[in-house]
């Protein structure tokens, strides 16, 4: 099974609307995602504020807490619907980062390629 972490932008806790991707890439065969759980900080790109040559250690020193907890999990893929937090994510983390969007269009490929091979199999 792939192993995906989803982590929740600071954003979307705010609003408190529950977490609607995990619940749609719990519908994906072969996909096991888990949300980060306890403390959740942020990334430290912290909007356009990271961009910023004069604050971009800063940025990257902000998330260094979630770093650390992400990189303890190890996991295949990060998921996250956020644009900064993907970008710094990218920037720091070793592993695979994506939308929860990018994960749910390549399982509908697979599941369409599949049921095509099937209807192949079926005809005469």
């Amino acid at each position: 099974k792939r192993q995906a972490v989803y982590f929740p932008p600071c954003h979307q806790r705010e609003q408190a609307f529950g977490q609607p991707y995990l619940e749609l890439l719990g519908l994906i065969p072969g996909l096991k995602t888990d949300a980060l759980q306890g403390n959740l900080y942020c990334c430290g790109l912290a909007g356009v504020m990271g961009f910023k040559r004069d604050f971009h250690d800063a940025s990257i020193q902000l998330g260094n807490r979630l770093m650390a907890k992400i990189e303890a999990l190890n996991p295949e893929t990060l998921l996250t619907d956020c644009l900064s937090c993907r970008i710094q994510f990218n920037q720091v983390l070793r592993c695979k980062v994506q939308h929860p969007i990018e994960v749910l269009a390549e399982a509908y490929r697979q599941a369409d390629v599949e049921l095509q091979r099937r209807l192949r199999l079926k005809s005469p």
